[in-house]
């Protein structure tokens, strides 16, 4: 709506602005008011012509082919228009003339010695044909030509940048939708293997069981309901990271070897949910970090101004005995939502050297 009327504004400004200059040529040809209602009407029907071919003409005729159709319209209003104009500017002269005639002592000038009178006042219809200059008709016909050429152009830009915005939007939807889908996967694909850890925890009989379920209603808790904002807290995605790892170390309270440090960072900025979470899960699935004191996991977050770094380290198993050996969708999908949310806003480095897996994140976030 605030476009809109700024455009409105635009056009008046414009059509003002072009008023005001013909007001000027015209007053120091002739008097005010002639001059004033010259300016006015000349002003009225160019702005009728741009607007009844922006709005209506191009629209109906010309956007749908209609060629001939649209040729005709555009004759009539060419004839109609340069007709109006000229009469108007007989109405305008007879106007004038009369003024100054009211002004001079027309029987005294032509008494007075060595002066001519000025001639007399027209006479007649102003539909006279003989009134009819042509050379002054065309002259204003080629401005009505130039409205018409400035209205398509009008047109046609605005039509371009529309369809330009209308595809940006297509595509900001299918992005959206697209992220949306992929976050759909990670988030039963988490669930499982959660409940997986709390069914291992079931089967020691582990005291800390009940308090595990009670982690997991909260990461479901942010899953179902903060994840389908656009946009979360850092704050609340660390929350998310810090509850993921407290349950996967509730099996045994003596792990120490899983280290995490989010405290050098801005928590107020702004992230994409569960962006960060596949890469923590990844760790814990393929690390066997309860074999202590041959395998770590290591975990970093800091920002600097809104760039976020996230770092994650774990060993690698001598053999490959993953609790999980199905191909996992979580690093496949984060990796396209990266792609889709932050396109040349991250750097995604994934390696692995002399048993270690490394994982290097740093992405652009938005501030809040």
């Amino acid at each position: 709506m605030k476009l809109l009327q700024k455009t409105y504004l635009n056009h008046l400004v414009v059509w003002i602005s072009y008023f005001l200059l013909l007001f000027w040529f015209y007053n120091e040809t002739s008097r005010f008011e002639p001059g004033f209602l010259k300016s006015l009407f000349i002003t009225l029907v160019q702005a009728g012509v741009f607007y009844l071919n922006l709005y209506y003409l191009l629209p109906r005729y010309f956007e749908d082919k209609h060629y001939r159709t649209y040729g005709l319209y555009i004759l009539a209003i060419l004839i109609i228009s340069m007709t109006l104009v000229h009469l108007f500017d007989q109405i305008t002269f007879r106007m004038e003339m009369s003024n100054q005639l009211k002004d001079a002592n027309w029987q005294n000038m032509a008494n007075e010695p060595g002066r001519s009178a000025p001639p007399p006042p027209p006479r007649g219809s102003i539909f006279d044909l003989k009134d009819f200059h042509w050379k002054h008709i065309l002259f204003n016909g080629f401005f009505i030509v130039v409205v018409l050429f400035l209205s398509t152009i009008y047109y046609n830009i605005s039509l371009t940048l529309k369809k330009e915005k209308e595809a940006l939007q297509l595509k900001s939807r299918i992005t959206e939708a697209e992220s949306n889908m992929l976050k759909s996967q990670i988030n039963p694909h988490f669930l499982f293997n959660t409940l997986n850890n709390i069914y291992s925890m079931a089967q020691l009989k582990s005291d800390q069981t009940p308090d595990a379920v009670h982690r997991l209603s909260e990461l479901l808790r942010y899953v179902i309901y903060d994840c389908n904002q656009e946009y979360v807290k850092l704050e609340q995605e660390i929350n998310y990271l810090k509850s993921y790892i407290a349950l996967n170390l509730m099996k045994d309270e003596n792990l120490d070897n899983v280290k995490y440090n989010f405290d050098d960072c801005n928590d107020q900025l702004l992230i994409a949910p569960m962006i960060l979470i596949p890469f923590v899960e990844n760790s814990f699935k393929h690390s066997n970090f309860e074999n202590k004191g041959k395998t770590w996991i290591s975990i970093n977050l800091n920002t600097t101004g809104s760039r976020m770094q996230f770092n994650v380290s774990n060993t690698i198993p001598e053999t490959a005995t993953s609790k999980d050996k199905t191909k996992g969708i979580g690093m496949e999908n984060v990796t396209k939502r990266l792609q889709l949310i932050y396109p040349d806003k991250h750097f995604l480095n994934q390696s692995s050297d002399n048993g270690i897996y490394k994982v290097e994140l740093m992405i652009e976030l938005n501030e809040n």
